[in-house]
């Protein structure tokens, strides 16, 4: 699976302070689109130089893309909406030493020839092919706040969520757009894709710390990827953390709280996206 599996994250606790919850936190309405996939895409240049000793070796000069994808929410906070999503789902890292390219061939560095050389990259949110304005990526929480032009955000269709606090053992829901294995017509396998609907999963909240949200596992399994920024919602409707991870024991959620407080240094140390 590529990057956007949830496992990839590294993470530092930040501490922050709960904001008040909302009087009234609203819940999703029916049918709207509670999450929207996100994607990050790179073009890579991958290279192997013909070696005269082997000439039967055909040399390798190809175009192909590193794609990541997982999901993204929106949160009310602070009088505006920002979209929340997983940092290493839009951080693709610096340093590529194997890629994949769409039809399943598998390229990588270990041979010592092949170079694979980054390209221009982008991010998209939902079926629109939106562009982030500007983002701020915090890696070390790994989340990642994306500000969209306000026509392109609501042409999404999400039901903003609020923040709200959650309890050990209450039972919540997880949003996302879980992969998809896709094999081609040879049956060698391609990259995963998200699949095509939102999808919900249930489960319990086990632990919550200062930063975190710790759930059950779903399925006794890993989350599938692709599930990476999606929320975390409580039976009131409020947003109570953003998945990061999960193994068979855990599902790990950033918390809110740690959240919002990233939300409110997002004009100061936010980027503008090229």
């Amino acid at each position: 699976m590529m990057h956007a599996v949830i496992a990839l994250a590294c993470l530092v606790a930040l501490p922050g302070q709960a904001p008040a919850p909302a009087a009234s936190a609203p819940r999703p309405a029916a049918g709207s689109a509670i999450v929207t996939p996100v994607f990050a895409e790179r073009t890579c240049r991958v290279t192997r130089p013909r070696n005269i000793a082997r000439a039967r070796m055909s040399a390798v000069d190809a175009q192909v893309s590193n794609v990541a994808f997982g999901t993204a929410f929106a949160l009310r906070v602070d009088g505006r909406v920002l979209l929340v999503t997983a940092a290493h789902v839009v951080a693709l890292p610096e340093r590529i030493e194997s890629i994949a390219a769409r039809d399943g061939t598998q390229y990588d560095t270990s041979d010592g020839e092949t170079k694979i050389e980054r390209g221009p990259s982008r991010v998209r949110v939902g079926g629109i092919s939106a562009r982030p304005t500007r983002m701020l990526v915090d890696e070390a929480l790994d989340v990642a706040l994306l500000e969209l032009d306000p026509a392109d955000l609501q042409s999404l269709g999400l039901e903003p969520l609020a923040s709200g606090p959650v309890a050990r053992d209450a039972e919540v829901k997880l949003w996302g757009f879980p992969a998809v294995p896709r094999r081609a017509a040879d049956g060698k396998p391609m990259a995963s894709a998200p699949s095509a609907s939102q999808t919900s999963q249930r489960t319990d909240v086990t632990d919550v710390r200062e930063s975190e949200v710790v759930c059950a596992p779903l399925n006794g399994v890993e989350t599938r990827g692709g599930f990476s920024g999606g929320p975390v919602v409580t039976a009131g409707g409020t947003a109570a953390g953003m998945i990061m991870r999960s193994t068979t024991e855990t599902t790990r959620c950033r918390a809110m709280p740690a959240i919002a407080q990233l939300a409110g240094s997002f004009d100061a140390r936010a980027t503008k996206v090229p």
